[in-house]
């Protein structure tokens, strides 16, 4: 037989709101995550298909300006690309060019827009800063990318190490450029925008780069992740894409339902 144990003393006040302040707090944090998957499910609905008509966009306008060149007489040849008709699709928010980045594997075929606001980057794309210079221009080519929303296209920009190769597609040509660095700093530091990153004021000579920005940490978002590379080669659209990235460009203008950019002659 168990003996009576006497009444059971009910909790204080204090122990009272202590539970009420812990079930409190584990809600809260179980919303706070469910809102943060909500978030990164939701903003990354459709981006495929999203991703496919900037693609179609682009090859859309590039094929359009092959044949304006055709029927004025003009021919690129081989000569090094410069940045003419990149120009004539930054407006408003265009397609502007294609980005390529081998190492981030299926996120790293990327449509670049023209512009960081939300009409840009919020469509699965990274954007081109309208102060900064073209491809195919000395100074710095520098783009803004999602890391945790819209697609997380920059998720893994932290696994980006010296020397990977990223490429660019634009209506000039290829460019090729090798990464050097890759640094966080607070969301203020825009002297990484400079024409030499680092230096405002400072002429960048014959020196191009590209600069690669997202947030940091992932979630977070209280500073910005920096990646550098220097431009190590360019080659104008006849002369085809790298091998490196032939068959991306392949399959994104398939994709795009857009011609290839390797032209015929």
């Amino acid at each position: 037989m168990t003996p009576p144990t006497g009444p059971r003393k009910r909790p204080g006040p204090l122990t009272r709101a202590v539970g009420v302040l812990g079930e409190l707090l584990l809600t809260l944090g179980a919303l706070g995550l469910l809102f943060v998957l909500w978030e990164v499910w939701w903003t990354g609905l459709g981006a495929d298909a999203e991703r496919d008509q900037a693609a179609g966009d682009l090859f859309a306008h590039l094929e359009t300006l092959d044949d304006d060149e055709d029927s004025a007489g003009s021919d690129q040849g081989s000569a090094t690309p410069g940045a003419e008709r990149i120009y004539e699709l930054a407006d408003d928010t265009e397609v502007i060019g294609m980005l390529y980045i081998p190492r981030l594997e299926e996120d790293g075929t990327l449509p670049i827009r023209e512009g960081v606001g939300p009409e840009s980057i919020d469509r699965i794309a990274v954007g081109h800063y309208p102060t900064t210079q073209m491809p195919g221009e000395p100074g710095n080519f520098a783009l803004a990318g999602h890391r945790d929303i819209y697609g997380r296209i920059l998720f893994d920009q932290d696994q980006l190490t010296a020397g990977d190769r990223i490429y660019v597609q634009s209506p000039d040509g290829y460019f090729t450029y090798e990464v050097t660095e890759s640094y966080v700093v607070p969301p203020d530091r825009v002297e990484v925008l400079e024409p030499l990153p680092g230096e405002p004021g400072e002429d960048p000579g014959e020196d191009a780069v590209l600069t690669l920005t997202t947030c940091d940490p992932p979630y977070v978002a209280s500073d910005r992740l920096i990646t550098h590379a220097e431009l190590v080669d360019s080659v104008p659209l006849s002369d085809g894409p790298p091998e490196a990235i032939s068959q991306r460009v392949e399959a994104a203008a398939a994709s795009g339902q857009g011609p290839s950019l390797e032209r015929e002659d």
